[in-house]
């Protein structure tokens, strides 16, 4: 078949108005959002299921999150979301976390108080007046601090988290307070994004209640797909720019029944327009011909850059955790686990006794310095480090899977709020091209980030005339 025909294909070749390339919440909330304007969506995803970096996995009675694991009561359009496609009956609420500081000692941070979301155990009462500075700066900036628009932080993202701590703050509070958040939550260092992600969290700290869905955070994705044409296995490799339109190339590995060998099939995909849902590097890398993206487009995909983490997760019964205690840990050089998640049930004492375990996550350093060992190694590996968190941890293992995530979470660098603002600007001014990009790179890291770049992928080519 010739790829590169620019005469418009036959109507019944014509799959769909719209294509989406990705299957996570950034691409089904565009799909979403384009039926109800009444258009034929198709989406392609490469994976044998949907939610991208929201995973759900099971083994026999026991459940766990291997990918995001909480929603926010700040996540206004995640919660909107939620209520829209009616699964809001199934949101519940964690209540507890705790926090190892630098020397190893638990303190537990009651997460229905405003005063520990706040000021987290751990500080000194000089500490606790030297975070007055960020409020001040927050104040300031308020009008700028939106966790739904990393837009809105151009020209005040400035300082890293970690520049901005040691000018205004202490090196104590960098350590035990705003080095575990960042680390569990979106696995990077101080030194990697800008200040403006945490002053985002402070903000938001009346909202800051932690939700998660019974029977897993991927209930999510799945009920967005159910009201979406979602075709899984297809693998978009190639998307070239036509007169008409565009094509979508795709590959799938055909498994043959009572055949050894494994055939692929390649199939193309016709439509206006294609909206690329996908990773930042993976969708630069779609499209072969030079002049399909602007320079400035392509430069922006190329250097995100992501964090990384590397998880063991142990079964637990869902019923059990909204009461989940979270073990939120500094990533000195002592310590490789970023977070470990245990029943509440089952820690009654501030030094747990390893019972019920739900996830264990790497720090960036750890994951970087483990990445090389095969995967019976790895594992051991980081439960030896979850024996320096919780004694006496593998004689109550059952059963563990590791995992290497692929892909962690786009980084907001220092500078970037205002390279999103042009990127957009530049998808808004070239939206007649039929092409837009969406995903939590152009935005905060997070389930809400994704939401919000869908809606707008969609708000961007509802203005477009087909």
């Amino acid at each position: 078949m010739n790829y590169h025909q620019d005469e418009p294909p036959n109507q019944q070749y014509v799959n769909a108005d719209v294509i989406v390339i990705g299957a996570g919440l950034a691409g089904l909330t565009a799909a979403y959002d384009l039926q109800k304007q009444g258009k034929k969506v198709l989406v392609l995803e490469a994976e044998n299921r949907v939610g991208g970096r929201i995973f759900t996995d099971q083994v026999d009675d026991s459940i766990f999150e291997v990918g995001a694991q909480f929603v926010s009561g700040f996540y206004i359009e995640t919660m909107k979301l939620i209520k829209e496609l009616e699964i809001d009956s199934y949101l519940e609420q964690f209540h507890n976390a705790m926090f190892m500081d630098i020397n190893g000692t638990f303190q537990i941070a009651d997460q229905d108080s405003l005063w520990h979301r706040m000021f987290p155990p751990g500080l000194t009462i000089i500490d606790r007046l030297s975070l007055l500075a960020i409020f001040k700066d927050l104040i300031k900036y308020r009008k700028q601090i939106s966790f739904q628009h990393i837009e809105k932080s151009a020209g005040i993202d400035q300082m890293t988290v970690e520049e901005y701590a040691l000018e205004k703050l202490n090196d104590r509070i960098l350590s035990k307070t705003i080095d575990p958040v960042l680390s569990s939550m979106f696995f990077m260092l101080p030194s990697e994004p800008s200040i403006t992600l945490y002053m985002s969290l402070i903000k938001n700290s009346l909202k800051f209640n932690l939700f998660t869905l019974k029977g897993g955070m991927q209930r999510l994705p799945e009920a967005l797909a159910n009201l979406c044409d979602v075709k899984l296995g297809y693998k978009a490799t190639q998307v070239l720019k036509r007169q008409w339109g565009w094509t979508v190339i795709t590959d799938r590995m055909l498994r043959l029944d009572g055949m050894n060998d494994n055939r692929r099939s390649h199939e193309v995909w016709n439509a206006s327009q294609v909206v690329v849902a996908i990773p930042s590097h993976y969708a630069d890398a779609l499209f072969p011909n030079a002049f399909d993206l602007s320079i400035a487009q392509s430069n922006f995909l190329k250097k995100q850059y992501y964090s990384k983490t590397t998880c063991v997760a142990h079964g637990y019964n869902f019923r059990f955790r909204p009461g989940a205690f979270s073990f939120i840990t500094p990533s000195t050089e002592h310590v490789g686990i970023s977070s470990i998640s245990l029943e509440h049930e089952k820690c009654a004492t501030h030094i747990p006794k390893g019972l019920g375990v739900h996830c264990a996550y790497t720090h960036k350093n750890f994951t970087s310095k483990i990445a090389h060992l095969q995967p019976v190694e790895k594992k051991r590996t980081i439960l030896q480090e979850v024996e320096k968190i919780i004694p006496k941890y593998r004689q109550h293992v059952t059963w563990s899977k590791l995992y290497d995530m692929p892909i962690g979470l786009p980084c907001p660098y220092v500078g970037k709020a205002q390279e999103v603002v042009d990127f957009q600007n530049d998808q808004r001014k070239n939206a007649r091209s039929g092409l837009v990009f969406c995903g939590d790179y152009l935005n905060w890291s997070s389930i809400e980030g994704a939401i919000v770049t869908g809606h707008t992928a969609a708000n961007i080519l509802s203005k477009v005339n087909t």
